[in-house]
């Protein structure tokens, strides 16, 4: 029980420090915040839906929210997770010209011959 309170209470104190801007939604911290919110409702509804029968909820609806609950452990940024509590920096292309910058990237031998033929290499 008082593990969900410590829960909601950090699901809060970061969704207000989110809405102040003291903390970045690409964050470590949002990351982490994120990825024990999501793991521990997705588990928490596996586990109750699973096991207990509720007498209001008919057979296929708790297979639904069972599946609703692996819906949401799927949904957790793992490696983003692993990164944020190993402290490893990472970088994720997240638009297309973030892609194109890394990938036509010459080499300085092909500076040259970049500029001679006017396109870019791709290596």
């Amino acid at each position: 029980m008082y593990y969900f309170v410590v829960i909601k209470t950090l699901v809060l104190i970061g969704m207000l420090l989110i809405f102040f801007g003291k903390i970045p939604q690409e964050g470590p911290i949002f990351v982490l915040l994120d990825t024990i919110f999501k793991m521990s409702l997705g588990l928490y509804i596996i586990l109750f839906f699973g096991y207990n029968k509720v007498p209001q909820i008919d057979k296929h609806d708790r297979l639904l929210l069972i599946i609703s609950g692996f819906i949401l452990l799927l949904t957790i940024p793992y490696k983003e997770a692993f990164h944020a509590i190993t402290g490893e920096a990472h970088r994720t292309a997240t638009t297309d010209s973030d892609i194109v910058h890394v990938v036509s990237k010459p080499c300085p031998p092909c500076n040259d011959a970049n500029k001679i033929q006017g396109r870019p290499i791709f290596h």
